[in-house]
C-alpha cells in the first residue's frame, strides 16, 4: 500500500515534515514504514511512503483505528495535511481523500472495495474527525490523566454533556500552529499595547470597541509585518484567507475577533507570568472594571478561550472537530450556575471564619449580586449574579474539583502553570490599588513582568538565600575581601557558581569599599549591589523569600515531627491489646486507691500512691479537672508491650488515616517549597481529584457517624478536649494531629469540612458537589 503525501511549505520545514510523517505512521503498530522519493519543487515537496502491513491486523488494531490514516476506497490515498506532532508526539488530524491512482490497485486487507470503480474518482468526502485510542489513553506531559479518562469523568458527571475528544486532545496534548509559534514568545507589554490600541478604535466607551477587525486595520493594531499579519488571518480567518489568497478580496474583507486573538496569545505565552495571563485575560471580558464576571461576561471569556485556542491550534477551519456554539453555551451556563453556588459559599465561609458584621456581609453580597452601572441606574432591573476573580482563578486552578470544568481548567494548567521555575508575581510585594488590572476607561501602563524581573541580572530564591550566608560570614570574619575558594571552605557549600561569583566579586568590594570608609551597610545594601537595577518592590519580594525561608526550616520540623507520631501511631496499632488478666489488675490497683468509691481519684492521690511525679501525670487528665478515671488510669499504667482497649476499633483506623492524610499534605507542601529554592523544575501534577471515583455512601455516612461520637458537643467541631477524651490516640499524637489538621489559622480544633476532605483525599475519592458547596 503507498501513501501519497502532499504538503506546501518552505524549504527550512522540509526535515520537519519528514520528522513527523515518521512519527506520525510510526504509531501504528505492526507497520514498517520506507521513505521511497522525495522531491522538492518550488517550495512544494512531494513525499511517498511505502507501508506494508503485517499479515493479520495486531492486538486491539482494526480499521476503525486505521481509517483516518488510510481512505477506504483503495490502498493509496493523497493526504491533505499532516497533524503537527506535539510534544506528545499527537497527530491532530488527517483529512485523507481517495487517489485516482487507487482504483486498479489490490484491495487492502480489511477494507471492502467495490468491484467496478466509477470511470471517474469520487469527489473528496470529508469524514467525521477521529482520533486513534493510543492518542486518548496516553497520559498528558503535565497531570497524571489522560484525554480519555477526562472525558469518562464529564459523561460520568453529566452524561448529556457533549465532549469533543478531537478538540481537547489537541489542546492538551498538540503544539500551536507554526503559523501562531511566534505569538508564544510576546511579553505582557506587547499585548497591553495591543489592548490600549484596539480601546483607542472605541475611544474608551464599552460597547463602540470594534469586536471584529478587518485586515489592514489589524495590521494597525498589531504592528508587525504584513506576512504576520497574513498569518493571523490565516489562522482565526480562514474563509478570508482562502479568498484573500486566491485574489477575489483584499485585507478588508478579512476579519478577527480580537478578543480571540489577545487571549490565545496571552494564554500560550511563554513570557507571561501565570497570574498575570488570567487578570489580563479576565480583564478583557470585564467591562465594568469591577473585578467580577456575570454569566454574559463568563460566556464570552470561555467562547473567546475555546475559538481563540482553536485558531491558534489551526483547527478553526475544522468544523468536525470544533465544539460547536450550542455545546458551549450549554456548558457555560451549567459551569456558571456552579460558580455561583461556589462564590455563595465563600461568603459563608467569611461569616464562620472571622469577626465580620452583619454590615459588612450585606455590603459583600450586595456586590456579588449587582455591580453593575446599568442595575444601580435602573432599580427594577434584575440583579446580576457576579463571581470575583479569585473565584475563577481558583476554578482555573481546579480548586473544585469540579469534572465538568475539567478539560477547562486543564487546558489553562498546561500553558498557565500553577508554580513554574521562576514564575514569581513580583506584584504579590505591591500594594493592591498599584497592582496590575486591565481598564475599560483608560489607557493601561504595562507592569514589571515577572520574566523581565527573572533576566540574568536578576537573583533568584536560592541566589538570595546564599548572599545572606555570605553577608552573616562576611560581617562575622570582619572583612568583605574573600576570594572564591575562602567562601566555598568559610560556608562549606560548593555551590557558589561561576555565574553567581561574577555578580558577586564586584559586590563585595564594593561593600568592602563602603565599609572602609565608616558608611554603614546591611543586608539590603548588599542585595543592591548585587543587583544594581532593583526597586523597592524586589527588595520587599527578597525580604519575603528569606522570610520564606527561615519559617521553611521550622515547617521542616512539624513534618518530622508529624512522621515521628505517625510512626508511632503504627507501632502503637501493631500491639497487641492488654490482655484481660493485665487489665484486670489494673483496674483492682485504682479501686484501691480510689477509697471513697467514686470512681475518680486525684493527682495527689496516685502521686502517693505510686510515689510519681504530679506533674507528669498532668498529661494524662485529658479532662483538665484535676481527676483520673478508670479509663485515663489504664491508659497511663498500660505496659509498654501493650495497648489499652480503647486504642482499636474502626474509629481510631479513621483518625490513623486522618493522620497520615495531613503529614502528607504537609510533606508535599514542604516538598514543593524545597523546589522553589533548589531551583527544581515544575514536576508532573498527580491525577485530578475531580477524575477520582465516588466514595462509597456507606463509607461517606460511617466517616460521618465518627464525627459525630467524637463531636460532643455538635458544633460541627472536633476539639481537642473531645479528641483527647475519646482515648482513641495517644496524649502526643492527638496534639500532632490537632496541629497538623487545623486549616484555618487560629482556629483550634478540627472542622467536619476538613476532616472529611482529608479523609477523601487520602483514599483518593471523592464527593460529588461536596468541595464546591463549602458546606
Amino acid at each position: 500500500m503507498r501513501i501519497e503525501c502532499v504538503k506546501v511549505c518552505a524549504p527550512a520545514q522540509l526535515q520537519e515534515l519528514v520528522e513527523g510523517g515518521h512519527s506520525a505512521l510510526a504509531r501504528v503498530r505492526g507497520v514498517r514504514i520506507q521513505v521511497l522519493a522525495l522531491q522538492l519543487e518550488h517550495c512544494f515537496i512531494k513525499c511517498e511512503l511505502l507501508e506494508e502491513l503485517e499479515d493479520s491486523e495486531p492486538k486491539g488494531m482494526n480499521s476503525e483505528h486505521v481509517g483516518h490514516l488510510v481512505a477506504a476506497h483503495g490502498d493509496t490515498c493523497e493526504v491533505g495535511h499532516f497533524g503537527e506532532c506535539g510534544e506528545e508526539g499527537s497527530l491532530t488530524d488527517s483529512v485523507i481523500v481517495p487517489s485516482a491512482k487507487t482504483a486498479a490497485k489490490e484491495p487492502v486487507k480489511g477494507i471492502t472495495k467495490d468491484p467496478s470503480p466509477p470511470a471517474h474518482p469520487a469527489p473528496p468526502v470529508r469524514r467525521k474527525a477521529s482520533v486513534a485510542g493510543s492518542l486518548l489513553e496516553r497520559s498528558l506531559s503535565f497531570a497524571d490523566c489522560n484525554v480519555h479518562q477526562i472525558g469518562a469523568a464529564v459523561l460520568a458527571e453529566d452524561p448529556s454533556t457533549k465532549f469533543d475528544a478531537p478538540f481537547w486532545c489537541t489542546l492538551l496534548t498538540g503544539s500551536p500552529a507554526d503559523e501562531f509559534r511566534s505569538f508564544q514568545n510576546r511579553t505582557l507589554a506587547f499585548w497591553i499595547q495591543v489592548y490600549n490600541r484596539w480601546q483607542d478604535f472605541g475611544n474608551w466607551m464599552p460597547g463602540k470597541v470594534p469586536e471584529f477587525l478587518d485586515g489592514e486595520d489589524l495590521h494597525k493594531l498589531l504592528k508587525l509585518p504584513t506576512n504576520k499579519v497574513v498569518d493571523i488571518i490565516k489562522l482565526f480567518d480562514p474563509a478570508g484567507h482562502k479568498r484573500l489568497s486566491t485574489g477575489t478580496d483584499g485585507m478588508r474583507k478579512c476579519k478577527v475577533r480580537i478578543c480571540e486573538l489577545m487571549t490565545a496569545g496571552v494564554v500560550l505565552s511563554r513570557l507571561i507570568a501565570t497570574r498575570q495571563k488570567l487578570k489580563f485575560v479576565l480583564g478583557l471580558f470585564d467591562v465594568d472594571d469591577n473585578r467580577t464576571l456575570d454569566e454574559t461576561e463568563f460566556a464570552a471569556f470561555v467562547t473567546a478561550f475555546i475559538y481563540g485556542l482553536g485558531a491558534a491550534f489551526g483547527l478553526r477551519h475544522k468544523d468536525d472537530i470544533m465544539p460547536s456554539m450550542k455545546s458551549i453555551q450549554t456548558v457555560v451556563q451549567r459551569l456558571y450556575n456552579r460558580l455561583g453556588e461556589i462564590a455563595a459559599s465563600r461568603l459563608k465561609e467569611l461569616c464562620r471564619a472571622s469577626t465580620l458584621d452583619r454590615t459588612a456581609l450585606a455590603e459583600a453580597i450586595r456586590q456579588r449580586t449587582s455591580g453593575s452601572s446599568s442595575s444601580a441606574s435602573n432599580p427594577k432591573s434584575q440583579p446580576r449574579q457576579m463571581v470575583p476573580f479569585e473565584t475563577l482563578i481558583g476554578w482555573c486552578f481546579r480548586e473544585y474539583q469540579d469534572p465538568l470544568a475539567l478539560p477547562y481548567a486543564l487546558s489553562i494548567e498546561r500553558f498557565c502553570p500553577k508554580m513554574q521555575p521562576l514564575d514569581e508575581d513580583p506584584e504579590a510585594f505591591m500594594e493592591e490599588s498599584r497592582k496590575f488590572y486591565l481598564s475599560h476607561r483608560g489607557p493601561v501602563a504595562a507592569p514589571i513582568e515577572s520574566a523581565v524581573t527573572h533576566d540574568a541580572s536578576m537573583l533568584t530564591r536560592k541566589e538570595v538565600v546564599i548572599a545572606r550566608a555570605i553577608f552573616q560570614f562576611c560581617m562575622d570574619q570582619g572583612t568583605f575581601q574573600m576570594s572564591h575558594a575562602e567562601l566555598q571552605a568559610g560556608l562549606g557549600r560548593d555551590d557558589l557558581t561561576a555565574d553567581l561569583w561574577y555578580k558577586l566579586h564586584p559586590a563585595l568590594e564594593k561593600v568592602n569599599d563602603e565599609r572602609s570608609r565608616s558608611i554603614k551597610v546591611d543586608i539590603f545594601t548588599f542585595l543592591r549591589k548585587l543587583c544594581p537595577g532593583v526597586q523597592p518592590m524586589h527588595l520587599r519580594m527578597f525580604d519575603g523569600w528569606l522570610q520564606q525561608f527561615d519559617q521553611m526550616q521550622h515547617h521542616q520540623k512539624f513534618v518530622e515531627a508529624g512522621e515521628q507520631s505517625v510512626s508511632a501511631l503504627s507501632q502503637m496499632i501493631a500491639l497487641p491489646v492488654i490482655p484481660d488478666m493485665e487489665l484486670t489488675k489494673l483496674e483492682r490497683q485504682f479501686r484501691e486507691i480510689d477509697v471513697e468509691g467514686q470512681g475518680l481519684i486525684t493527682l495527689q492521690q496516685i502521686e502517693q500512691a505510686l510515689n510519681l511525679d504530679c506533674e507528669v501525670l498532668k498529661k494524662y487528665d485529658v479532662s483538665e479537672d484535676g481527676f483520673i478515671d478508670n479509663h485515663e488510669f489504664v491508659a497511663m499504667m498500660c505496659p509498654d508491650e501493650f495497648r489499652p482497649p480503647e486504642m482499636s476499633g474502626f474509629d481510631q483506623e479513621v483518625l490513623g488515616s486522618l493522620l497520615m492524610s495531613c503529614v502528607q499534605r504537609h510533606r508535599k507542601d514542604l516538598d514543593e517549597q524545597k523546589a522553589l529554592y533548589a531551583g527544581g523544575v515544575e514536576r508532573k501534577n498527580q491525577m485530578p481529584a475531580s477524575m477520582r471515583p465516588e466514595v462509597p455512601e456507606e463509607t461517606w455516612a460511617a466517616w460521618n457517624a465518627v464525627f459525630d461520637r467524637l463531636d460532643n458537643d455538635g458544633d460541627n467541631v472536633m476539639s481537642p478536649s473531645e479528641l483527647r477524651s475519646s482515648m482513641l490516640l495517644s496524649q502526643r499524637v492527638c496534639d500532632q494531629l490537632i496541629a497538623s489538621a487545623a486549616r484555618v489559622e487560629g482556629h483550634e480544633g478540627i472542622r467536619r469540612r476538613d476532616f472529611l476532605l482529608a479523609l477523601l483525599d487520602f483514599h483518593k475519592w471523592r464527593r460529588p458537589g461536596f468541595v464546591m458547596s463549602g458546606s
